[in-house]
């Protein structure tokens, strides 16, 4: 009887245990996908003339690395916030006709596609 229950904990222990490093290696995943953003929107902002342009790729780097220390927490819903947030600021980017408009188009998409993972 006793062999049996103890079974059983260490099972359940097992089980635990894989899906808190399951859930480790989703939230560095999700984080690195983060950096990776953050440096091309730095790459991009790099190439514009007009402050507008600068201003709302620095925004939406601010965001996202903010989003990105949130995620770290395990702190999702205000995560999603940040990077919804970050969204608009491409999206206002794109409509501003900005240089790279094509890489600030792959990036917002990358954004919503990393929002949707949350």
């Amino acid at each position: 009887m006793i062999k049996l229950i103890l079974k059983k904990a260490f099972l359940f222990g097992l089980i635990t245990c894989s899906m808190a490093v399951q859930a480790a290696q989703s939230k560095e995943l999700l984080a690195n996908r983060c950096a990776e953003i953050i440096q091309q929107l730095a790459y991009v902002s790099v190439n514009q003339n007009r402050s507008v342009c600068i201003d709302k790729l620095t925004s939406a780097s601010t965001h996202v690395n903010s989003a990105m220390s949130l995620i770290w927490e395990e702190s999702y819903p205000p995560a999603r916030v940040l990077l919804n947030n970050a969204t608009l600021a491409l999206q206002y980017a794109e409509l501003s006709n900005c240089k790279n408009l094509l890489q600030i188009a792959h990036l917002k998409f990358e954004v919503n596609q990393l929002k949707h993972l949350l």
